[in-house]
């Protein structure tokens, strides 16, 4: 029988309406602070993966979910300041594949740029997707999309020069156009979570 946590109490509602993770989901959803939202979930202690939301909650068996909930500008809050570590992390796993290409090791270079590559996918539209959270930051979105068309542009270009072998070249357009651009990106991340978070302090929205 699933056990339910909602901030470290026991959930003692009836739980017979909910026969999926999500409509169980939906169920606490309805029973918390209008003003909160859902942080984070966990089934036994560890994320859900993509099959606890397709079965039913009966194949779980005795299992406990926990349930986090927090302020919504927190949540964003703290979503925007881990962008900036994570466009960092960016920085230094394209620069490793660079030098890689560098230094001639074209094998390992196209290892560690292709997972730089789904990383930045990744990370673009999960930021993204935090931004649509902000109240007041149409501008802010806009600018994104902006900065994502011009580095996906670069991207393109190393695509090119990866197929046809050009691998000093790939690593030049590596470190004179991409590391730069990442570098813009990651000031922006940084900026951009700064007055966030000076807006939710003050009690205003994001412009």
């Amino acid at each position: 029988m699933i056990k339910v946590k909602v901030d470290g109490s026991d959930w003692t509602q009836d739980l017979a309406a909910a026969r999926t993770m999500s409509e169980l989901i939906e169920l606490v959803k309805a029973s918390i602070d209008p003003d909160n939202i859902i942080t984070s979930i966990t089934i036994n202690g560890t994320d859900p993966v993509e099959s606890d939301w397709r079965v039913a909650l009966t194949v779980q068996g005795d299992s406990t979910v926990e349930i986090s909930t927090g302020s919504k500008g927190s949540y964003i809050n703290e979503r925007l300041g881990t962008a900036v570590l994570i466009t960092e992390q960016l920085i230094n796993e394209f620069t490793r594949a660079r030098s890689l290409y560098q230094e001639g090791i074209s094998k390992d270079g196209n290892t560690a740029f292709g997972r730089s590559v789904n990383d930045l996918k990744v990370f673009l539209e999960w930021y993204y997707s935090v931004l649509a959270l902000v109240p007041g930051a149409q501008s802010a979105r806009e600018e994104f999309r902006t900065r994502v068309s011009e580095v996906t542009s670069i991207c393109e270009q190393l695509f090119q020069q990866q197929l046809y072998q050009s691998w000093w070249a790939l690593g030049q357009t590596i470190q004179n156009q991409l590391e730069p651009k990442l570098g813009s990106l990651r000031d922006y991340c940084a900026n951009f979570a700064q007055s966030s978070e000076s807006g939710n302090q003050s009690g205003g929205s994001v412009q």
